[in-house]
């Protein structure tokens, strides 16, 4: 007879492990049917929609589900944490999940053999996975050249060489900081639009703003931009936001709402930048976006707002080209009212005088562009001298940085600064016979250009893994290290991940490992070892700190607790 008492909500370590395992083991199946260039599609059925064809590991991914809502939970949490792949270098998906299953199984017979706690064997573990970072970024790096795009987006559209030539010539002409929209065009021809502005690498929030929900892109023509220096998390400055979007926004609409039709055309569309927001502080914002919810995205309010930007110096060129002024935080009642005095602080009343103009805004999950700010030509479409001049400070500080022998975060910082300010916005709509044809490349091109972005900001080096596989080794082999034994298996990992990339193409993986450390990755395309497979430096590394996550994740975690009881978990005889 089954112990009812022994039913429970609460599933011990040693069964939620063996869960783990097989959802990591299953993802990564499925996910491997697509990897590397000689990977198939997979067909997605959509509701009510057209079947999706796909090589795309995050979107294979994100329309996984399972019935038992631990495996789903996990999954969740795989897809969660791999996100940040796709937003920074685009691929990169199928690498993570593979290896974080390979890991996981490592890891736990570690735990097992040395008796160590969880937590002692995460923290060898991130730091195994540091020094492997190290190591790639300061001995494969190299500066991205315009052969280096070329040769990254042949890789990532599987020799696209039409696609290959168009994004390498975007980047001759706009410079190594173009920031590079695509779209799937509605005929069979790509084509490219060029704009000014500027981009950083924060969008949206809250998809209660897209206006357009077949790109997911919020996008606020002609708006008034308001520019918060600091986190708007004191009652002063939600008074300046709620001042903003009552007079903005909330007022006109509630007399709209109420059957004023006219006051429509009242409604200013309006863009808020900040930090950070506290929204418990704001009790109008949370209405507006309670009510933006429910619309229809084309016909939402033309309101935008991105609360958590983190590239301040760029945001700052931004507001000087939009000819805003920054909204600061005050500590000092008595600063503040010298600054109001000045014209320097808003109040809820000038709040509006502080604002500054672009001609559009566009933001998507992970930028935000602001297109041809109102200071950055002139009549004649000559750059104006307020821009020349910003051009030439930032230029100046990179200058002294090199010459006073800063870091490479600070020269970093104003090579991308510099980079945001020479940088076309370009719009890539990518033509097909087919709307499948369009949307399947276009996830191609979408992985290249955010590949390209970040091998063009952070460096290039070799791809399809294999500089994460040379980096291992070099520490898996170093004498005396204390986690050498972990950096054997991310070693192991990668050794099987790239035997499974290359297993179509040989039959004799010891001979092409052994060539591979002679002469670098095989060219699967061109049956070469031609030092033409490349891809971002920091593909490698977000591929390995995304495998820390899940794995430290996973790892640490001792129970799990469903929402109701669970039968069968401490099924006994009694």
């Amino acid at each position: 007879m089954k112990d009812s008492t022994k039913w429970t909500n609460v599933v011990p370590k040693e069964t939620l492990t063996e869960i783990q395992k097989y959802v990591l083991e299953d993802l990564s199946k499925t996910l491997k049917q697509s990897f590397g260039p000689m990977g198939s599609n997979s067909c997605i059925k959509k509701e009510n929609a057209l079947n999706v064809y796909t090589k795309d590991g995050h979107t294979i991914l994100k329309n996984i589900y399972y019935h038992g809502i631990i495996e789903q939970s996990i999954k969740d949490d795989v897809e969660s944490i791999t996100r940040h792949i796709v937003t920074t270098v685009g691929d990169g998906t199928t690498s993570a999940v593979m290896m974080s299953s390979l890991i996981f199984n490592a890891i736990n017979r570690y735990m097992e053999q040395t008796n160590l706690p969880p937590v002692e064997v995460t923290k060898r573990f991130n730091k195994a996975i540091d020094y492997i970072a190290s190591i790639i970024r300061n001995k494969y790096s190299k500066e991205c050249t315009l052969d280096d795009i070329y040769d990254i987006t042949m890789i990532a559209t599987n020799g696209d060489e039409f696609i290959a030539q168009t994004l390498k010539d975007i980047y001759e002409s706009s410079g190594m900081g173009v920031f590079i929209d695509v779209a799937a065009s509605s005929t069979e021809e790509t084509s490219v639009k060029y704009f000014d502005g500027m981009t950083i690498n924060t969008g949206y929030s809250d998809s209660c703003y897209i206006t357009n929900a077949t790109t997911n892109e919020a996008v606020i023509d002609n708006p008034r931009i308001y520019f918060f220096k600091d986190p708007i998390d004191t009652k002063e400055m939600a008074a300046m936001l709620d001042a903003i979007i009552s007079k903005n926004i909330y007022v006109p609409y509630a007399k709209y709402a109420q059957g004023n039709k006219d006051a429509f055309n009242e409604i200013i569309p309006t863009v808020i930048v900040a930090p950070k927001i506290s929204q418990d502080l704001s009790a109008i914002m949370k209405s507006i976006s309670q009510v933006m919810s429910q619309m229809d995205p084309a016909n939402r309010l033309p309101i935008l707002i991105i609360d958590n930007y983190h590239q301040h110096d760029i945001m700052g060129d931004i507001a000087t080209l939009c000819k805003g002024k920054f909204i600061h935080k005050y500590i000092d009642a008595d600063i503040m009212q010298a600054d109001i005095e000045s014209g320097n602080c808003p109040t809820t009343e000038t709040i509006q005088d502080f604002c500054g103009y672009c001609e559009s805004v566009v933001a998507t999950p992970a930028r935000t562009s602001f297109i041809n700010p109102c200071d950055m030509r002139d009549a004649n479409g000559e750059f104006t001298l307020e821009y020349q001049n910003l051009v030439k400070f930032v230029e100046t500080e990179l200058t002294q940085a090199k010459n006073a022998g800063e870091d490479a975060h600070a020269i970093g910082t104003l090579k991308r600064r510099i980079h945001a300010l020479k940088s076309n916005l370009v719009e890539l709509n990518i033509g097909g016979i087919t709307q499948a044809d369009r949307d399947s490349l276009r996830d191609l091109v979408e992985d290249a250009v955010l590949n390209c972005r970040s091998a063009a900001a952070n460096g290039v080096g070799y791809g399809a893994n294999y500089t994460g596989y040379v980096a291992s080794a070099e520490c898996a082999n170093e004498a005396g290290l204390e986690y050498a034994d972990i950096c054997r298996y991310i070693y192991n990992a990668y050794v099987n991940i790239i035997e499974e990339l290359y297993s179509t193409a040989t039959n004799d993986i010891d001979t092409l490992l052994e060539n591979m450390n002679k002469y670098g990755p095989y060219n699967i395309r061109t049956k070469q070892f031609d030092g033409k497979v490349k891809s971002s430096i920091e593909s490698d590394i977000i591929v390995l700190e995304t495998v820390g996550k899940i794995v430290g994740l996973m790892a640490t975690c001792n129970q799990f607790i469903v929402p109701s009881p669970m039968h069968n978990v401490y099924e006994q005889d009694s």
